[in-house]
């Protein structure tokens, strides 16, 4: 027998969502600022990521539409659009994420708010509002059960961007409150996404926060269309919580868990505001190794170099441990420089060696020197660290002398606890940008994102010329 609640969690969350008002200024720039970033991300991986190959075979995957695909010309359908986009925003491992929910909520979102706001001809600032929207959603669905999601296997981003990504959509469509609750319930067909990628550093990886955004705006599309869904997609007993999630960790077998921390989140949806919390990633490869470069930086900045060292010993959250440390000999030699992205001792090689991570140490095949560096260092597991509060490290090294150095660093640049400057954020944009984009057109781009209230046709008709610039 089902159990019966007074107001279901999809229908809490679609009443929030309606009723939210503008944004704050502060939340309002900070939407901005993080759209124009993971578009800059988007821009350089189109060029020179990974899966940049998929802009060429786009309509493929979808047909034509009104969707824009950064580097494509052709129009494709939008969810098809959403998908490619999401895929390139992930595929460089350069994208932001929100720690304490570990969501990646930019290669969902961007890709589907642009989706959505094209399909149904909406203002820029209609859609930076339906984008922060999505991302305060999403927060609040990975506050919920992001550690016992991750902690069975599945990536949070893919289990629960498409509750995200159908909320930003259903908002930019007009759906009223049962429209939403429909999209919510069909997008609770769809999570996804598995840790197998771990195993060769696969393209799965940026596959699946794409898909979460295909998903959304398909769900989006259906509810429009009358297909009718279950409320219970959030907290009933077959909701996303219950299946994936283990009850937010209480066993509780029905959802009862999740239903009340969930319910506590939704609450103060469109009254307390995360996304300016969330972090911009400064380094392209998995953000839980962030912290750890800057550790490096100390130790360098103490004098000691790679020659210096003989050993190193990491501590490392223990949730952490099956993203960049197991099995420890394989991270510490891995197939190509793309896998590199996901390995903690080979990261401390490169910033040992090189004194700087950037996009050039993950292409082709790895650093002979980052291995060797990589081979002298030890993991130690970190029960009990904060994690995922925050994203802390942990080095001690010990050098020919005989010294031990120690090294902690409490959690990673870009976020609330150690917040960087907007000069720093419009660096990585433009660095990014010029990969694809002629100076003019990357700062036309940037006054467009974040100063402007354009069409969003005027911002995608750039995002179509992305060309090589090399």
């Amino acid at each position: 027998m089902s159990t019966v609640r007074a107001v279901s969690a999809a229908r809490a969350a679609a009443r929030a969502l309606l009723a939210a008002g503008p944004l704050p200024p502060h939340v309002e720039r900070a939407a901005r600022l993080h759209l124009l970033d993971s578009l800059g991300v988007g821009v350089g991986a189109a060029i020179r990521g990974p899966v940049r190959a998929l802009t060429g075979m786009a309509d493929r995957l979808g047909g034509p539409g009104c969707g824009t695909v950064i580097g494509r010309r052709e129009r494709v359908h939008p969810a098809a659009a959403a998908l490619v986009n999401g895929m390139l925003i992930h595929s460089l491992e350069f994208d932001d994420t929100h720690a304490a929910s570990i969501v990646h909520g930019s290669s969902v979102l961007t890709g589907a708010t642009l989706a959505a706001a094209e399909q149904d001809d909406r203002g820029w600032a209609q859609a930076v509002r339906a984008y922060a929207l999505g991302w305060e959603f999403f927060i609040r669905l990975g506050l919920v059960g992001s550690v016992a999601i991750q902690r069975r296997g599945f990536q949070v981003s893919s289990v629960l961007g498409p509750f995200a990504a159908a909320a930003a959509g259903a908002l930019l469509s007009g759906a009223d409150e049962d429209g939403i609750v429909r999209a919510l319930g069909i997008a609770s067909s769809q999570p996804a996404g598995n840790f197998a990628f771990l195993e060769s550093a696969a393209h799965t990886k940026p596959m699946q926060p794409g898909w979460a955004a295909h998903s959304g705006l398909l769900a989006v599309e259906l509810a429009r269309a009358g297909i009718t869904a279950a409320e219970g997609s959030l907290d009933g007993p077959y909701g996303v919580f219950a299946l994936y999630g283990d009850e937010a960790g209480d066993g509780a077998g029905s959802g009862a868990g999740a239903a009340a921390s969930l319910a506590g989140q939704l609450a103060s949806l469109g009254e307390e505001w995360h996304l300016p919390e969330a972090a911009y990633k400064l380094l392209p490869c998995c953000h839980f190794l962030h912290s750890y470069v800057d550790a490096v930086a100390e130790l360098r900045h103490r004098g000691i170099a790679a020659d210096d060292v003989v050993s190193v010993v990491a501590e490392v959250p223990a949730e952490e441990c099956a993203i960049v440390a197991d099995p420890w000999p394989e991270r510490q030699r891995p197939a190509t420089a793309h896998a590199g992205r996901w390995s903690l001792p080979y990261v401390l090689g490169l910033a040992f060696v090189h004194g700087q991570v950037g996009l050039a140490d993950f292409d082709g095949a790895v650093d002979p020197r980052a291995v060797q560096f990589a081979g002298r260092c030890e993991l130690s597991r970190w029960p009990g660290s904060g994690f995922p509060r925050r994203f802390p490290a942990r080095l001690t090294a010990a050098t020919a002398d005989g010294e031990t150095h120690r090294v902690e660093v409490d959690d990673v640049r870009g976020g609330a606890s150690r917040p960087v400057g907007e000069s720093e954020v419009l660096a990585k944009f433009r660095a990014n940008a010029a990969f694809g984009l002629a100076d003019p057109d990357a700062a036309k781009l940037e006054d467009l994102v974040l100063d402007a209230d354009p069409t969003v046709g005027e911002i995608t008709a750039l995002l179509r010329d992305v060309r090589s610039r090399s």
